[in-house]
């Protein structure tokens, strides 16, 4: 088989550059353009009476949905098929959505007839309620 001309090699490395730059330019459209967006806490914003705590957000990008409904709440995965659901403790307002979340699979997209449910914090610390007892 008879080498390539130095013309040649320089044509399909051309070919093969501007094919690179056209892939780089509609995988970049596709991306969100800053950290901002990754890391996006609008629609807990959007829901001030549903959020514990003020200075506390969910992303958006792994906010559990419940039928529409916002929880703060954010599904976490570990790369092997484990999902977990990271939330604040439920205000009274958020029970039914809380609980939907845990045993209805619709957070994590599996359902379970077995759900673990750990809580971080007491009820109460240093006299200020931290979770309402919603068991």
């Amino acid at each position: 088989m008879p080498r390539p001309s130095p013309q040649k090699i320089t044509r399909v490395y051309n070919v093969l550059a501007e094919r690179e730059y056209a892939r780089q330019q509609a995988s970049q459209a596709a991306r969100p353009s800053t950290q901002q967006a990754f890391y996006s806490v609008r629609n807990s914003v959007q829901h001030p009476r549903d959020n514990r705590y003020r200075n506390i957000y969910a992303y958006d990008r792994t906010a559990v949905k419940v039928n529409g409904k916002y929880l703060n709440a954010n599904v976490i995965t570990d790369g092997k098929g484990g999902v977990w659901i990271a939330a604040q403790a439920p205000t009274p307002s958020t029970f039914d959505t809380f609980f939907q979340a845990l045993y209805s699979g619709s957070a994590t997209g599996k359902n379970s007839k077995h759900v673990i449910l750990v809580q971080l914090t007491g009820f109460q610390e240093s006299g200020m309620l931290k979770a309402h007892p919603y068991l």
